[in-house]
């Protein structure tokens, strides 16, 4: 079975988040384990309250998942977050696939677990090939900040390095890049630092008739996806985009590939909402 570790936070209304990842990920097919990032209090039109996780405690949840096929990532908060999920990853990446570590692991990271995790846990035995899908998600359709300025600096340089592919939406493409004008430099500003590819997703575009998103590979002709706009309402899209794409690579498809079938599969949610 397919498994895909997804890192984010846990949105009470079950209608984005973790809860939306899980549902995604099972209806593939797909076994999820999660890192649970922050706990928000939410419902489709507001944001209530929210608590990040420790740093420390989310570096647990993801040593504690095990052996996966993809991770998909999502809500951050903060940058102390942020830093121990690109270096807990990067020590995991770094790891050869024959390798496991029975013994407990040593908090030798700068911001590593307290001895007392460390005596629990063991270390992650994964390809160095892992996909990784990150959705830079900044702020909840309800208004909410799910991701602090520091924890966007973070982002940039530490976590995007990384990542087989980011999805960010108009919006988040330009916050990410506030130097850079236009759709082609702030997607090079990405790739500068270091994703591997990155999908624009055009649901926030000013064509009313169609939804188009683009993906940017390296040395590539960007690739449209177009398909005509649904008129309905439905928090989590995002989420579900880059559960499914995550879903897909895990399966050995090509990132193009697993484009076209996670847009099929959100397309009929949907369809059948």
């Amino acid at each position: 079975m397919t498994r895909v570790l997804v890192i984010g936070g846990l949105d009470s209304s079950g209608g984005a988040g973790i809860l939306r990842d899980v549902a995604t990920i099972t209806r593939l097919g797909g076994q999820t384990k999660v890192a649970v990032t922050a706990v928000t209090a939410q419902t489709d039109h507001a944001g209530f309250a929210g608590d990040p996780v420790t740093p420390e405690v989310v570096q647990a949840q993801i040593r504690a998942a095990g052996p996966v096929d993809a991770v998909k990532i999502g809500m951050l908060c903060n940058g102390a977050i942020t830093r121990m999920v690109a270096a807990t990853l990067a020590e995991i990446l770094t790891a050869t696939p024959t390798e496991t570590r029975a013994e407990a692991v040593p908090a030798g990271l700068t911001e590593g677990p307290p001895r007392d995790h460390a005596q629990t846990m063991t270390k992650t035995c994964v390809p160095a090939g892992l996909p990784i899908v990150l959705d830079p998600v900044l702020m909840s359709s309800s208004g909410m900040v799910l991701l602090d300025a520091d924890g966007q600096d973070a982002l940039l340089t530490t976590l995007l390095p990384l990542c087989s592919v980011v999805t960010p939406n108009l919006p988040e493409l330009a916050a990410l890049s506030p130097l850079s004008t236009g759709e082609t430099a702030r997607v090079g500003h990405l790739l500068l630092h270091g994703a591997g590819a990155v999908l624009v997703k055009g649901g926030h575009g000013p064509d009313r008739a169609q939804v188009e998103d683009r993906l940017y590979k390296r040395d590539d002709t960007p690739l449209r996806f177009a398909a005509p706009r649904i008129y309905k309402t439905l928090r989590g899209t995002g989420c579900h985009l880059a559960s499914a794409m995550a879903v897909s690579l895990a399966r050995g498809r090509g990132l193009s590939q697993a484009v076209r079938e996670a847009r099929e599969d959100l397309l009929l949610r949907f369809r059948t909402a």
